[in-house]
């Protein structure tokens, strides 16, 4: 029997199939909600502002569309007007979930810390999956009123025209998508923080500005490119993915724009921020690193996959040289990043972890997922060193079959991307051994990962800056061989350069890895001294207790009750 909706639960599926599960989860998922969520709407329903703040809002869009559409109708066809509203309504429509979404999800789980609650809701024996689900659903269903309040106020642009009802009914369901994706954020964010308030200042900090680069880089800037391969797509407006559905032409390029992309885009970042989520709820004893590495190896695999398929659709060589190159700065960056998560990976499984291990059976392949800075960061490098190898290989490949077809093309452009490919691999073996060294070295994880970020940046930037001194003093070209030491000098290995450039380049890529691989190999064997000393002073004391059990379980042995008397044995 359920106790948030007094129902009876239903029985476990009849088998294993997808689709026996599939509807025992939706069954199970009407009749036994998230007990979370319950109490999170019922919180809500006592408040008596909600209403009034749905209407403010409303009010306030419904005006400004009013106000809008008026004004330019006097002067414009009706279908440029209906088009204009529709792009100035779900302008509006993504700024109130970016900004309304992480607010309300940042203070959900900071307010029961704050508030001396969690303590309450820990002892519930609620894991951190049920809770993590739970402030979801509850921060989105709020968001979810909001988009719903404002529906009625996106037909407006069907009064004027020029906008397709299917146009229309994509950009609520990408509301309701971005929706999701602000709420994980700010949940993420509100796991990490004490205070509520803190969590939602920290989190309008980040949201904001980060809510107008994706606004200006995705909407504005990236339809150009898509009106370049759909010319009824117009260039520069902001919301051109749902009319990009209904005007587009069918082909490769339009399922993997359409389809691939956006699951990619909105899809890792949000199981990314879910994980996250459940780590941070997750006691320090526990397994923090299982969902983590299992999104990093699947969101490796994506992008890998995304990237040889869109290799393939390229058609002329130089091109396939610009996407590999291109692909291969993507997965650097992706590689860093992983970098810096991974930084703070304990250095080995706790005891409380191997025991549930033990208990349930887990094989080799899940304690190698588990927590363990070794296993992780050699993971990390398995992973990245395929990823380059993968896609280069298969650009090379493309590459000689495009020239056999076309012959005109320019020469060493793929001696170009192998070298930018190597320079940028060697780097990368360097930052991971740098992050295995520097968290085996220290138990403040913040401070590892700031410490790194800065060596990663500080050697970025310096050589550039002693190039440029050296070569306003001296004026010789030479000058700029001092910029090897940077991640950014593999761009100066493209285009046709001398001798001197390609050797300095080959120089500090194999200086990076060598050292990479002795830092990482010096980070490993310190993690194994950690962990050996703490196996062993766990080892003596249960010895100790085992050797107490068994002296106070033998015969004839003195007991303290108080008194010096002394218990002859029976016999």
């Amino acid at each position: 029997m359920s106790a948030q909706t007094g129902e009876e639960i239903p029985a476990a599926p009849a088998s294993l199939r997808l689709g026996d599960r599939l509807r025992f989860r939706v069954a199970r998922f009407l009749t036994d909600p998230n007990p979370i969520w319950t109490r999170e709407l019922r919180q809500s329903t006592r408040l008596a502002r909600t209403p009034f703040i749905l209407m403010a809002v409303t009010i306030v869009v419904t005006l400004l569309i009013a106000a809008i559409g008026g004004s330019v109708s006097e002067r414009e066809p009706s279908d440029v007007v209906g088009s204009l509203l529709f792009h100035t309504f779900f302008s509006i429509g993504f700024f109130v979930v970016a900004w309304v979404g992480p607010a309300l999800a940042a203070n959900a789980i900071a307010s029961e810390r704050e508030g001396r609650t969690w303590e309450a809701i820990v002892l519930t024996g609620l894991g951190p999956k049920v809770i993590a689900r739970g402030k979801f659903l509850a921060a989105f269903s709020d968001v979810a009123a909001y988009i719903v309040m404002l529906a009625p106020v996106g037909a407006l642009p069907f009064l004027f025209g020029g906008v397709h009802w299917l146009e229309v009914v994509i950009g609520f369901l990408y509301l309701f998508i971005m929706a999701a994706l602000s709420v994980a954020f700010g949940l993420a964010l509100s796991s990490k923080m004490a205070s509520s308030r803190g969590a939602i200042l920290v989190t309008l900090l980040l949201s904001v500005p980060l809510s107008g680069m994706l606004y200006s880089g995705a909407g504005p800037g990236l339809s150009v490119a898509v009106h370049e391969l759909w010319t009824r797509v117009a260039p520069g407006h902001p919301i051109w993915l749902p009319i990009a559905y209904v005007r587009g032409d069918p082909g490769l390029a339009y399922f993997l724009m359409l389809f691939v992309v956006p699951a990619i885009v909105f899809g890792l970042p949000g199981w990314l921020l879910y994980e996250a989520t459940i780590a941070n709820l997750t006691e320090a004893n526990d397994d923090r690193s299982s969902g983590l590495k299992r999104w990093f190896t699947t969101a490796s695999v994506v992008l890998v996959a995304t990237g040889v398929v869109t290799l393939f659709a390229v058609p002329t060589a130089r091109t396939v040289i610009e996407v590999g190159i291109t692909e291969a700065v993507v997965w650097l960056w992706f590689l860093g990043f992983a970098t810096v998560m991974f930084t703070g990976e304990p250095l080995g499984p706790t005891r409380r972890v191997v025991a549930r291990w033990n208990q349930n059976r887990v094989g080799p392949l899940g304690r190698y997922f588990g927590p363990g800075l070794i296993s992780t960061l050699g993971l990390l490098l398995v992973v990245g060193i395929l990823g380059f190898a993968t896609t280069t290989l298969v650009a090379l490949v493309r590459y000689a079959a495009l020239i056999k077809v076309s012959p005109s093309y320019t020469p060493d452009l793929d001696t170009q991307l192998v070298h930018f490919v190597a320079y940028a691999l060697g780097f990368f073996v360097f930052t991971v051994g740098l992050g295995a060294w520097l968290r085996s070295r220290s138990n403040n994880v913040a401070g590892s990962r700031i410490v790194f970020i800065v060596i990663v940046v500080g050697v970025a930037i310096v050589p550039w800056i002693a190039a440029a001194v050296l070569g306003l003093a001296s004026r010789s070209d030479e000058a700029i061989l001092l910029a090897a030491p940077s991640p950014f000098y593999a761009f100066m290995l493209l285009g046709r350069r001398g001798d001197s450039v390609w050797l300095a380049g080959l120089a500090a890529s194999i200086g990076w890895a060598a050292l990479g691989l002795g830092l990482l190999a010096a980070g490993r064997k310190k993690a194994r001294q950690i962990i050996r000393a703490y196996d062993d002073h766990f080892a003596r004391a249960e010895a100790a207790l085992a050797a107490e059990e068994a002296a106070a379980a033998a015969p004839g042995v003195a007991v303290a009750n108080g008194d010096a008397a002394v218990v002859e044995a029976e016999a």
